[in-house]
């Protein structure tokens, strides 16, 4: 006895039944995450040095965008002071 598309469990008879896609996708993902602050102490990645090489510092003062978000931060470290994007920021957990 054969079984029908719709009825059968595979991934076409899911798609024929409206349950393929119930999930929404945004273009943005808002994620819970800890700002950057003047005082934290980050690593600053480096893409051609491996993370033990990165470079230590203490975020001195951040500049944010028009709209407002924090994109932007200088950083002091034992070489002197940097301005780094805040994608290539890792916060420690370290309070101060």
């Amino acid at each position: 006895m054969a079984k029908s598309a719709a009825t059968c469990p595979t991934r076409l008879g899911t798609m024929e039944q409206g349950v393929f896609g119930a999930t929404t996708r945004t273009k943005q993902v808002v994620q819970m995450q800890r700002t950057i602050q003047p005082g934290t102490m980050v690593l600053i990645k480096e893409n051609n040095l491996p993370p033990l090489k990165w470079l230590l510092g203490r975020v001195t003062n951040v500049h944010p965008g028009p709209d407002g978000v924090i994109r932007v931060a200088t950083v002091h470290t034992n070489l002197g002071s940097k301005k780094r994007a805040v994608r290539l920021l890792c916060p420690l957990p370290i309070d101060t």
